[in-house]
Order: C-alpha cells, then structure tokens, then sequence
C-alpha cells in the first residue's frame, strides 16, 4: 500500500510526524481513508503510540492551527487499549474521538502493516462499509532515531 498524498499535505505530514517524534512518540500509523483511497482529498489520520506524558504534553498545549483541517490524531498509550483525540472540543464538550483497539480489532500483520475494523462515521454516507481496513506504520523510534516516512511517498 502506497498512498498518494498530495505534495503540501506530504510537507505539512511531514512537520507533524516531526512534532511528534521529538514529543516522546514511539509508533505513528496511517490510517483511515487516505489509506483505504477510499477518499484521497480527506484529511490525515493518524494513530499515535506513546507514553502517557505524550499525550499530556499534546492535552496541555492548544492544538496547532495548521493540524486543525488536515490532521485528526488519536493517541493510544504503550500497553493500553483505548486511545483518543487529545485535545478537547472547541466547544467545552467531550473528546471529539476515541475509541478501542479490541473493537477496532487492530491486528499487526506485519513491522509496518496492519489492519483494523472500521465503520463509517455517524452522517457519513459515501464511505465504505464495515470492513477491515489497512494501516502503515509511517514511524517507529527504533528505526535508529531517525525520522524516516516508511511507506508515504
């Protein structure tokens, strides 16, 4: 799987892969529709692994202006199974998302890949069906340190 991003959105990925890496981030996955293709002008999703000082760090601060369109991240912390979105609604409501990696039944297929149980989200009506959808691992901190995109070109 090698999805096609288009090249701004790649920088402004790129930027925000950074951010988190140097914040304490352990693994960032791709997923959703930009890797399904299902719709490729969608904004970026992307599953966050870390510590829980990672995503108090994230909680802490006001969610960068330029993540609000294009980035929807979701931060799981090493060894739970729930994640969800750190920043709060604008509105003072709940989180806007979370969820569970035992419903999504996330499963690594292999290093850099894996797939998950999706379901179109409420007034969502071009996406797919319930399926099991792919996923990249776009960063790993045991790849020497460095900061290397895996599979988005």
């Amino acid at each position: 799987m090698n999805p096609e991003l288009d090249p701004q959105l790649a920088e402004r990925l790129w930027h925000v892969l950074s951010r988190l890496a140097v914040a304490g981030a352990h693994q960032i996955w791709l997923i959703g529709s930009q890797v399904s293709g299902y719709k490729p002008n969608s904004d970026v999703d992307l599953l966050v692994i870390g510590p829980a000082r990672l995503r108090e760090a994230l909680a802490a601060k006001r969610r960068p202006n330029g993540w609000r369109r294009n980035f929807d991240i979701l931060v799981n912390v090493a060894g739970e199974r729930t994640f969800e979105e750190p920043w709060p609604r604008s509105d003072g409501g709940r989180r806007r998302k979370s969820g569970d990696l035992d419903r999504w039944k996330w499963r690594q297929l292999s290093p850099t890949s894996a797939e998950y149980l999706a379901a179109p989200s409420v007034g969502e009506t071009d996406a797919p069906t319930i399926g099991m959808h792919p996923a990249i691992l776009v960063f790993s901190e045991d790849d020497d340190a460095e900061l290397r995109p895996t599979e988005v070109s």
